[in-house]
């Protein structure tokens, strides 16, 4: 019915032209005492062709406007699902359309390559910096500085930074070197918890973390990168109490008894640079941490979401059988 409205509203103009040359006809046959049985004979004879060449014509209507819907899921790669030009304008609307869709794929190649290649310079980049960050460490590590501690905290916020910078450039890439196929996930969670006993030391927070003896299908190298990044937000926010994983219902659990997360906020805290109230007290927040932690559990296959109550501490929770990822 609304196609038909629309068809109507398209076609009013020759529809009054032809009404107003049916009435000029019969006006003139009156004038000219032609025989009303002749008049309605006549009138009976074209409104009969006007009904057949109008169901036709929106026939053709429908037709278009149908295969027009197709080919605006296809536009982006190809134009070959548009209709045939019928007359000169369709033709003139035909080469504009070429025109623009000519535009826009080198617009887009053009992007394509600066964005590879602004991508290639942050890899070269992130693994440049971390040349000077272990020199730097190991001097330390032979050093008997006051400041050791405190200068090796922060070192691994730099590598931490720098690991960030290469998964943000990553993150939106067509392309990935995702290696998927069957981990232990104690192992990646040692490493995790490795990589932060100095902090957990410093800051004297407990860790309740007892052997799961699990096995999920994941990337190690992207899971990995998302518990640390689990686990350095718990720390920063935690100033006493402990810090809890243990994995359930093929889900793992990262919970602590930090300063938690204020309900309004807790929607929004995997969104690109938001910090919230949590932001403000911490000014170093940038808000990218948990993003880039969704975006990679996105792509992994897993979900992750959040539970947490203000001033009594966040659980994290990360399932892993949201969908069956190919093995290689």
């Amino acid at each position: 019915m609304k196609l038909l409205i629309k068809y109507l509203k398209l076609n009013i103009l020759p529809m009054i032209l032809v009404n107003l040359c049916a009435l000029t006809v019969v006006i003139v046959s009156l004038l000219c005492n032609v025989d009303w049985h002749i008049i309605i004979y006549e009138g009976a004879v074209c409104l009969f062709f006007a009904i057949i060449i109008g169901i036709y014509d929106f026939v053709k209507f429908v037709s278009k406007h149908r295969t027009l819907l197709n080919a605006q899921k296809n536009i982006v790669y190809t134009l070959e699902n548009l209709p045939a030009s019928e007359n000169i304008i369709d033709d003139d609307y035909r080469l504009i359309i070429e025109q623009l869709f000519e535009n826009a794929r080198d617009m887009k190649i053009e992007y394509d390559n600066g964005y590879y290649d602004m991508v290639n310079y942050y890899n070269k980049w992130a693994h440049q910096i971390k040349t000077p960050i272990s020199a730097m460490r190991l001097i330390l590590e032979t050093s008997e500085c006051d400041e050791k501690t405190m200068l090796n905290q922060e070192l691994m916020r730099i590598e931490q930074y720098a690991d960030m910078v290469l998964a943000y450039a990553r993150i939106n890439s067509d392309t990935n070197d995702f290696i998927i196929k069957e981990y232990d996930l104690d192992k990646i969670i040692k490493s995790a918890v490795r990589r932060y006993s100095s902090v957990f030391i410093r800051k004297k927070i407990e860790l309740d973390y007892k052997k799961i003896d699990k096995v999920v299908l994941t990337d190690e190298k992207q899971l990995l990168f998302v518990i640390e990044q689990i686990i350095s937000n718990s720390l920063k926010y935690t100033k006493a109490g402990k810090i809890s994983i243990y994995f359930k219902d093929d889900s793992l659990f990262i919970s602590d008894t930090g300063i938690g997360i204020a309900k309004d906020d807790l929607p929004r805290i995997f969104e690109n640079g938001y910090t919230g109230l949590n932001g403000r007290i911490e000014k170093s927040s940038t808000g990218i941490g948990l993003y880039l932690t969704k975006c990679i559990c996105s792509k992994l296959g897993h979900k992750i979401s959040a539970d947490s109550e203000l001033y009594k501490g966040t659980t994290i929770k990360i399932t892993f059988n949201e969908k069956r990822l190919e093995i290689e």
